[in-house]
């Protein structure tokens, strides 16, 4: 058993207000409750409601392989982040098992769709 805390208690924490949050980013490593953790949760239910409006830039790992009983894999997680607003932008780093070198995991930059680093359209 490990204590629990939501995103949005530990932003209150350091915060006196949530609106003095210019930019976060989030870091997700939550072993296949990625979407857990990003539900909203709304009246103290929990989650990452409110640090999500504030967010800018989410690292999260993901899986393309079922290692856990029932996390999502990549393509669950991006198209829930997209619903969310956000887009990939860059491949942090990859693992690819040890069996047989098959990718297994991925730590994924996300970034808003509105975000000044989406700006650029071209190769150039």
């Amino acid at each position: 058993m490990v204590p629990v805390r939501t995103c949005d208690d530990v932003l209150r924490e350091v915060l006196t207000e949530l609106s003095d949050v210019p930019c976060v980013l989030l870091k997700l490593d939550v072993q296949g409750h990625e979407r857990e953790v990003l539900r909203a949760g709304g009246g103290g239910g929990g989650g990452a409601g409110h640090t999500l409006e504030f967010t800018t830039i989410i690292l999260v790992e993901v899986s393309t392989q079922r290692i856990y009983e029932g996390n999502p894999l990549a393509q669950e997680v991006i198209a829930f982040l997209g619903g969310l607003g956000f887009c990939i932008y860059d491949i942090d780093s990859y693992v690819q098992r040890p069996y047989d070198r098959t990718l297994t995991q991925m730590d994924l930059v996300f970034v808003r769709e509105a975000s000044p680093l989406m700006d650029h359209v071209g190769w150039n």
